[in-house]
């Protein structure tokens, strides 16, 4: 495993990622990503190609990529130290990056969405989260020799709408924003339960509840 992938597997303790990998016997093998899958997020994310032994999680806070990337680059003095919170770098509450991928140097960050739009606010927020990241990373006397290549994409079925965000040089490698087509299989049309009032309207304080039938907010017929 590299070095970064170490420290940011030190600090992996989402409860579901850690389940999906005990469901599947990942303490007598390694739970390698799909080759197809791994075409997308690198043409996506400007890499040539990743490594099928590529390591990987979901669900990473934020506040533990701060903690894996002093640690990989300061090593365990990191931890006898105390930091000047600045500006926000660990947040209280637990705000995460739904999935992330590490090899070498590289840091891919995944943000998902399947059957509703990109929120434009939150992707916002993620960003400068990731700014945050990438700032304090280049405070550290000794990143020049621990490199780290940051990526930020978004998966999804379909191209983001209204999405006018301009990304760092550093996290986008290519198309603004950078999106991997995100393959699912469930149909067009899906199932939600919703609050509903006596006579069946869909009513956020409803007092009853039923099953309605949606469809994923927009068809991307170019793929």
């Amino acid at each position: 495993m590299d070095e970064l992938a170490k420290a940011l597997n030190l600090f992996n303790r989402a409860e579901p990622d850690l389940l999906f990998r005990d469901a599947f016997g990942h303490d007598k093998k390694n739970l390698v990503l799909g080759e197809d899958f791994r075409k997308r997020v690198a043409a996506a994310s400007g890499i040539g190609t990743i490594p099928e032994c590529a390591w990987w999680a979901a669900e990473y806070p934020f506040n533990a990529l701060a903690g894996a990337i002093l640690l990989y680059v300061e090593g365990d003095k990191a931890k006898c130290q105390f930091r000047c919170n600045t500006p926000e770098l660990v947040k209280a509450g637990r705000e995460d990056v739904d999935f992330i991928i590490s090899f070498g140097e590289y840091l891919i960050l995944i943000e998902a969405k399947a059957y509703t739009p990109n929120d434009k606010s939150q992707v916002k927020r993620k960003l400068e989260r990731l700014r945050t990241l990438h700032d304090f990373y280049l405070s550290l006397p000794g990143c020049s020799e621990w490199l780290i290549d940051f990526r930020f994409l978004l998966a999804s079925p379909d191209e983001p709408q209204k999405l006018d965000i301009q990304w760092p040089d550093w996290a986008c490698k290519g198309k603004n924003p950078p999106r991997m087509r995100l393959a699912i299989s469930n149909p067009d049309e899906f199932l939600q339960t919703k609050r509903c009032t006596e006579s069946g309207v869909i009513s956020q304080i409803g007092q009853r509840w039923r099953i309605v039938s949606a469809k994923r907010f927009r068809a991307d017929p170019g793929e």
